[in-house]
């Protein structure tokens, strides 16, 4: 008579490995390599972030590698699953996914994409959706500090008259509160000196003399009171205010049209392009 064979709970060991890294190997009773695992991917990733986060995008790829390995090598079986047993590895996958989400260092992390040409080539937006860049933005950013010129920032469509519904906008600080901000194309001028491209952005395809070509709105109808609707123009920013623009100053709805926006509507700044691979990249 042949002897009936055990099953094999090998789908149960990588279901718990997903929630807990290692927990897997623990219940099918590799216990030493199940906390090597946890303690490789749960702890120095998480001390390098908390210390030094700009190196978010290469930490986040070799994470992801590592745990792919991870869930492969949790493929063994788990067979001596008592319901004692399953009731405990339960609660410590409830447990490892609590501590994760209130405790992951990427939780004031937002990834986001860029739809239109207006931060053109900063973003690049014109290889369609799956190919359009990808970048990650920090919701606290601004929490502790100011925002400077030159900080690429996501907006809120409140910040935008026109907009009829909610989006998030991708723009650049060009000028600070109490600053004076005035456009005598090809140059922006922010308290009657020039703004030179280093500070923004010097490769939207408009070069002059070192300097963006910047130009007043194209269509002033869209132009509101507090806007740089001409040359003759002059805004004066006020207390945490702020003047946006896009890189690509030939096709960008930003501050030239509405005026300057309000801090409270600068929801994050930008800190790197992750996707596609070939465009990774600190900001």
């Amino acid at each position: 008579m042949e002897k009936k064979k055990k099953r094999q709970y090998r789908w149960l060991s990588v279901l718990f490995s997903l929630f807990v890294p290692g927990l897997g190997l623990v219940a099918a009773g590799k216990v030493r390599r199940g906390i090597l695992w946890f303690v490789m991917l749960e702890v120095p990733p998480y001390i390098v972030l908390w210390v030094y986060k700009p190196l978010i995008v290469i930490i986040g790829l070799i994470y992801l590698i590592l745990f792919l390995i991870m869930l492969v090598d949790s493929w063994r079986p788990v067979e001596h699953l008592t319901t004692k047993r399953c009731m405990f590895l339960i609660i410590l996958s409830i447990i490892g996914l609590l501590i994760s989400i209130f405790f992951d260092p990427l939780k004031d992390h937002g990834f986001s994409s860029t739809s239109t040409g207006s931060m053109h080539p900063t973003f690049d937006a014109t290889k369609g959706f799956l190919l359009n860049d990808r970048f990650i933005w920090c919701k606290t950013a601004y929490k502790t500090s100011d925002p400077q010129r030159g900080d690429i920032v996501v907006v809120s469509s409140n910040a935008f008259p026109l907009s009829g519904y909610y989006l998030k906008y991708v723009k650049r600080i060009a000028a600070l509160p109490f600053e004076r901000v005035r456009i005598i194309p090809p140059k922006l001028f922010v308290n009657g000196e020039a703004i030179e491209g280093p500070l923004l952005s010097r490769g939207n395809g408009d070069k002059q003399n070192n300097y963006i070509q910047y130009r007043c709105p194209v269509d002033t109808n869209y132009c509101l009171p507090r806007g740089l609707c001409g040359p003759d123009d002059v805004v004066k920013l006020g207390l945490n205010e702020y003047f946006i623009l896009g890189d690509n100053t030939k096709s960008s709805y930003d501050s030239r049209y509405f005026g300057p926006v309000n801090r409270s509507n600068i929801l994050g700044k930008v800190e790197a392009i992750v996707w596609p691979p070939h465009r990774i990249r600190k900001l």
